[in-house]
């Protein structure tokens, strides 16, 4: 995360006055995506503690989405 090794994040920081690991002082986290798509799902909660190999969050391409249905004949001009 944001460029630090797993030692840097637990190395004990001064913040707000105490003591503590440098992970627990991080309020934000910016992550940029390698591919095109949208975040479908969100895995964790604000605040949450992950280990690796967590999934955080899942996106999807919507190129790539495919919609499949049966419908009259009749019907077809309304899902195009």
């Amino acid at each position: 995360a944001i460029g630090l090794s797993e030692a840097e994040l637990r190395a004990p920081v001064e913040h707000d006055g105490r003591r503590g690991p440098r992970y627990q002082t991080i309020d934000w986290i910016e992550v940029e995506a390698t591919e095109p798509g949208i975040v479908e799902a969100l895995a964790v909660t604000d605040g949450a503690y992950v280990e690796p190999p967590s999934v955080v969050l899942a996106t999807v391409d919507p190129e790539k989405l495919r919609f499949r249905a049966m419908g009259l004949q009749a019907d077809i001009s309304r899902f195009t």
